[in-house]
């Protein structure tokens, strides 16, 4: 299969008909995707054999990706759990107004440079983890940014935390700094807060 060998950065938009184009695993810097078909970035996390990105050197498809910003994907409704799991460098990740998605597997495992994670206008989307056991939003030891806009009201409920919910979730995402639910700080600065307004 064709791919880009020595891509750093892609940025694709206003493509909504692109299904076919060569793959892009090494990219380690950026990969914008708006208004765009989700094909090429699923076939690219889907790849099943190592990627040699210099004549010596081997790695997964994606695991040197740094940002990834995906804005506008209708036909999205779910992103591979194997290619989240070759994430390994990631620190930033945005999902905007991809109303089909209905599954973000986030491994507990594998996205430990995880810094910002910012999810919005997703609304049928229930759940971040990849298992019931972890609850609806798994334990990312490094994330210091979390925020959910206009998802689904379970997910966003889970979040906010109250009684059994609190208790259920709170474990896995009290020791992000700053948490940010439908525009309001559930916690900032490593503090609980009830319901102070974002601004900017």
């Amino acid at each position: 299969m064709l791919c880009f060998p020595r891509l750093s950065s892609l940025r694709i938009g206003q493509c909504p008909n692109l299904t076919s184009m060569p793959l892009f695993p090494t990219l380690n810097e950026v990969l914008f995707l708006n208004t765009t078909s989700s094909m090429p970035l699923q076939q690219t996390m889907k790849m099943t054999s190592p990627v040699s990105s210099t004549s010596s050197s081997i790695t997964r498809p994606l695991s040197k990706l740094n940002r990834l910003y995906i804005y506008s994907i209708d036909d999205m409704e779910s992103v591979p759990e194997v290619g989240l799991q070759n994430l390994s460098s990631l620190q930033q990740l945005l999902i905007y107004e991809c109303p089909r998605l209905k599954s973000l597997p986030l491994p507990d495992q594998g996205m430990h440079s995880l810094q910002q994670l910012f999810i919005s206008n997703c609304r049928g989307l229930k759940s971040l983890s990849e298992s019931e056991s972890q609850g609806m939003i798994p334990y990312l030891p490094s994330l210091q940014f979390l925020r959910i806009d206009h998802c689904s009201e379970e997910l966003s409920r889970r979040a906010r935390g109250r009684g059994k919910e609190r208790e259920e979730e709170w474990p896995n995402i009290k020791h992000i700094p700053d948490i940010v639910i439908d525009w309001n700080y559930i916690q900032k600065e490593g503090r609980y807060v009830k319901g102070e307004g974002l601004r900017y």
